[in-house]
């Protein structure tokens, strides 16, 4: 369950950075806290699955 949230919040983030970018790299004149908005939410996307990965993975170390 932990593994299918870490994945899917992973490949949420890769999502909105490649189609989000895309619509803002268009548009005419983006306005800053557009831009930095979606900076910000999809850093915490992104950040946030890469470091739940590690726990959500069985590692057997024992």
């Amino acid at each position: 369950m932990f593994l299918a949230l870490a994945l899917l919040t992973l490949i949420a983030g890769l999502l909105l950075m490649v189609i989000g970018g895309t619509l803002v790299v268009h548009m005419p004149a983006p306005r800053r806290w557009m831009v930095a908005s979606f900076v910000a939410l999809d850093g915490g996307l992104l950040a946030g699955s890469l470091l739940a990965l590690p726990f959500a993975l069985p590692l057997g170390l024992g």
